[in-house]
């Protein structure tokens, strides 16, 4: 009886999102030729993106802002001045962006 083979598919692999240790895809594959001689050669990017996903808040108790600016935690709209930013450490903890100079109070108001 014949073994089955398994292939893996991409959403088999790890997901890189995670800032694992992979190593970049490769941008070009080419080579370099003198004659007889063949040089394989491979470009890799030379820097890696790295941006923070952040979170609407509401700035009175940093609760987390819906799509339609609704807090998620009371269910009340919340005034477009009341909003913050802010990066989910985690679960339901954050660290909020705070404009530099303004008057703005980084600490939850409830």
């Amino acid at each position: 009886m014949a073994k089955k083979r398994r292939t893996r598919r991409r959403s088999d692999l790890p997901d890189d999102s995670s800032g694992g240790n992979r190593a970049p895809r490769v941008l070009w594959k080419g080579a370099i030729t003198f004659g007889l001689v063949h040089i394989p050669v491979n470009l890799y990017p030379g820097a890696t993106a790295h941006a923070l996903d952040l979170d609407l808040l509401d700035k009175r108790d940093f609760a987390p802002i819906g799509y339609r600016r609704v807090n998620k935690r009371t269910g009340e709209e919340v005034a477009r001045e009341n909003i913050v930013k802010g990066y989910e450490y985690e679960d339901g903890e954050y660290v909020v962006q705070c404009e530099a100079g303004g008057n703005f109070s980084c600490r939850a108001n409830g």
